[in-house]
């Protein structure tokens, strides 16, 4: 067994080296069908942490479902070990769906929106994520085809926290502890296309922590203390399902809301919470992205509950970069 990363353009030049020398008449088969290779294309020359977990681009076992123009599934090629497959098909416009990472079975899928509307559970992402992603391409015009893909997950990170009470000196004298890091308000569903009108039915801890089956996903323990001149500067990394609301509550009723990266925390024994929205632009929670939460300064004394929502000057201040989460892939091969 071997792992390593293969870049689309060492995929390409495998498809290259099996099509040298042919033009398109010499995909033509029997019963006129034409041969189209189909490529994985992560978006990028990969993740940018080399903390990064294997997880994050594993590729594991995938499926690509060929749709005919009456939206029905005319095949399916279950795959292992390579981003990419080879399939024999007549004359017409297809749609190819990829299915990355999910265990499947070839006809599970009948119809291009059982594909769309499938839904993936968050407890599930825990091994190897779930990527999925589409593209048109028309026979015979079309030899090679080359899927975007994209993890269905986002990723949130922090990577430093550090205390400045400069005007509060009393607080210098007291301990600050980071006891635990975590999302609330997590989505923990979402179906492979993304669809905005699938409304997720399954949110994880709502207004608070909540243990539950997606912790390894939401939450981390620490239990540190900060002081001025000792940052604490471990990253933590937390992963999440797409958000899609653009307006936001803080009603003790629970309701769907903004997704929220929480610092619980102790200062002169007395508990406090520091949440910051998960958002870009937009106003969502947008899926396959990076999240950087960098160099969180805390200020003062927070809320008193995870989702209570901050009035008057922040207590903290920090930078956000939000970037799309491009990668290479990771993958098994046995020899």
């Amino acid at each position: 067994m071997r792992k390593g990363l293969l870049s689309l353009l060492s995929v390409l030049c495998a498809v290259i080296f099996h099509c040298t020398g042919c033009n398109i008449n010499d995909y033509e088969l029997e019963d006129d069908l034409y041969e189209v290779a189909f490529i994985l294309n992560g978006g990028g020359a990969g993740t940018t942490r080399s903390t990064a977990a294997k997880e994050e681009t594993y590729l594991r076992e995938w499926c690509l479902y060929i749709v005919d123009v009456n939206g029905n599934v005319c095949d399916a090629l279950p795959v292992s070990g390579a981003p990419y497959v080879i399939g024999n098909y007549t004359a017409g416009v297809y749609k190819a769906y990829a299915v990355v990472n999910c265990v499947m079975e070839d006809d599970d899928f009948a119809t291009e929106a059982d594909i769309k509307t499938f839904r993936r559970f968050l407890e599930d992402e825990s091994s190897a994520f779930s990527m999925f992603g589409s593209c048109e391409f028309s026979v015979p015009e079309v030899s090679v085809c080359s899927i975007p893909i994209s993890r269905l997950v986002s990723k949130v990170e922090i990577d430093r926290v550090r205390t400045e009470f400069s005007q509060y000196p009393d607080f210098y004298a007291e301990t600050f502890t980071i006891d635990s890091i975590y999302l609330i308000n997590a989505v923990g569903e979402s179906a492979l296309s993304g669809d905005e009108t699938i409304l997720p039915e399954i949110w994880y801890n709502k207004r608070g922590y909540d243990a539950d089956m997606a912790d390894a996903m939401l939450c981390d323990a620490v239990g540190s203390s900060v002081v001025p001149e000792s940052p604490y500067s471990v990253p933590h990394y937390f992963y999440c399902y797409q958000n899609n609301c653009t307006s936001d509550s803080h009603s003790h009723t629970w309701s769907p809301r903004r997704t929220r990266l929480v610092l619980e925390c102790t200062i002169a024994g007395r508990k406090t919470y520091y949440p910051v929205d998960i958002v870009s632009e937009n106003g969502k929670l947008e899926r396959n992205c990076r999240y950087l939460i960098t160099d969180l300064v805390i200020t003062d004394i927070g809320v008193d509950a995870p989702d209570e929502p901050l009035s008057g000057p922040l207590p903290y201040r920090f930078s956000t970069v939000i970037i799309p989460w491009d990668m290479t892939f990771q993958i098994s091969e046995e020899f």
